[in-house]
């Protein structure tokens, strides 16, 4: 009889996402909850930031907004709320 065999689980390249994806995320969903209002949902974004570290030292809020600002994301918005 065969018993179980455990090995460590490697993460598949395909789901490893950069920080802004992994944010780009949360902030998404946090749109649709505010009904498409950005503006608070950056706000509970930073609430959530301080409560569960969301964000490292190499990759704040305030680079997590300057990449949004560069990305085309009204597109994207669009589709959340919509």
């Amino acid at each position: 009889m065969l018993g179980h065999r455990f090995s460590k689980y490697i993460v598949p390249k395909s789901k490893i996402q950069s920080d802004f994806e992994r944010l780009l995320s949360v902030f998404l969903q946090l749109v649709l909850i505010t009904s498409g209002n950005v503006s608070e949902a950056l706000q509970w974004m930073t609430d959530v930031d301080r409560q569960y570290k969301l964000t490292t030292p190499n990759y704040g809020m305030g680079d997590f907004i300057e990449d949004l600002k560069k990305t085309d994301i009204s597109m994207k918005i669009r589709e959340v709320v919509s």
